[in-house]
């Protein structure tokens, strides 16, 4: 009978006793583990659009974006700098810097023969290359692009009118480096030299002259002009046969505004009485003395305002050799004579025929573009390509 008790007791205990203990500690222990689950909050979950730190601080918050490998921005010149911004400021893009053209056009295929009078050399040069070193000596690179246009037209047509003959410094030459006979000349290892940081920034501005106008030269009755062009007028320019004797129809007296700026537009010669009279006598057989060298003088003056004739002691002085003999900047000068010195004012810097470049410049700034700026300067001119 105990036994059969003990067995009924023992299969209770097996079948639902344990059974019901287990379930009990099974529930607990899942409910222990699963807490985490529920509590979201407690996992590191990482979202796509998750903010995080990126190279520009001005991106809001959970905005989809892509971060990529920083690339190294272009070179840009020294000179020019893009302003700090960032993609939430409201400002227009800064402009890119201007590129330095490359010759695609008939400049390049004129080759002309060059002296160089340092080297002594002749050597034969591309166009353009050549223009490039005229354009930068004659002309200062922080000058209105339109006026460098204007400038690189000049030149141009001045070396292709000399190319039919040969250069008075170097008959094997067409042109040559001096300015006294050709054009002025800077070499680009100069320009580097004399530009320093700013080579980059004023290089590209000359270049941009000479192949933006590539091939552009003036003409008057389909010829090649006879050019001339000079630093600071006098707030007029001349009549060629004024100056030059020639009398050349697209060379007339016009205005030239906004000059008064110009650094040599204003100067000045200081000189002894004694030597005054001297010059005159040396240079002019004009056989004065210090006590009646004033009253032996009269002035004619240009259309221009510049001293065409100077009479002394009534022999008759081209007003462009008095300006040589004394070293003036140009023919529009006066005389004040002091106790033993005479003072000799002048206006200007050039000759005054043709293009005056700070006159240039002066319309550049006030909206001209280089093809109104000739025009202005060669009366009658028109543009086109040479060798047409």
């Amino acid at each position: 009978m105990r036994i059969r008790i003990k067995v009924i007791h023992s299969f209770i205990i097996f079948c639902f006793v344990i059974p019901f203990l287990s379930g009990i500690y099974i529930n607990v222990s899942f409910a222990r583990s699963s807490s985490n689950i529920n509590n979201i909050d407690a996992i590191p979950l990482i979202y796509v659009n998750e903010p995080k730190p990126s190279p520009s601080a001005s991106l809001p918050a959970y905005e989809d974006v892509i971060v990529a490998s920083p690339t190294p921005a272009p070179t840009v010149s020294a000179t020019i700098t893009a302003p700090s911004q960032t993609p939430s400021q409201n400002t227009a893009p800064s402009p890119s810097p201007m590129p330095s053209p490359t010759p695609t056009s008939s400049d390049k295929n004129v080759t002309v023969a060059v002296f160089n009078r340092e080297s002594n050399e002749v050597v034969n040069m591309r166009l353009d290359e050549y223009l490039i070193c005229v354009v930068a000596a004659e002309m200062p690179a922080t000058f209105e692009q339109e006026a460098l246009n204007a400038q690189a037209i000049a030149a141009r047509t001045f070396t292709i009118i000399h190319m039919s003959g040969s250069c008075s410094s170097n008959p094997k030459a067409k042109v040559c480096t001096y300015y006294g006979c050709c054009q002025a000349y800077v070499s680009p290892e100069r320009m580097k030299k004399n530009w320093g940081d700013q080579y980059q920034e004023k290089y590209a501005k000359i270049t941009q002259a000479v192949y933006s106008t590539d091939s552009i030269i003036m003409t008057y009755d389909n010829k090649p002009i006879t050019v001339f062009y000079y630093s600071t007028s006098n707030g007029k320019t001349e009549a060629c046969q004024d100056v030059f004797v020639k009398n050349l129809p697209y060379y007339k007296s016009v205005e030239s505004p906004g000059e008064e700026t110009a650094p040599n537009f204003k100067s000045y010669v200081k000189i002894s009485t004694d030597e005054f009279v001297k010059i005159l006598n040396d240079e002019f057989s004009a056989n004065v003395t210090t006590s009646n060298v004033k009253d032996s003088i009269t002035l004619q003056r240009s259309a221009g305002g510049r001293v065409k004739t100077f009479t002394v002691n009534g022999i008759s002085i081209k007003g462009t050799k008095i300006r040589t003999a004394f070293g003036l900047r140009s023919t529009d000068f006066t005389l004040t004579f002091n106790d033993n010195y005479v003072q000799i004012d002048v206006c200007g810097n050039g000759h005054g025929v043709g293009m005056s470049q700070y006159g240039a410049d002066y319309m550049a700034k006030n909206g001209s573009n280089y093809e109104e700026i000739l025009k202005h300067y060669y009366i009658g001119v028109s543009l086109e390509p040479h060798g047409k």
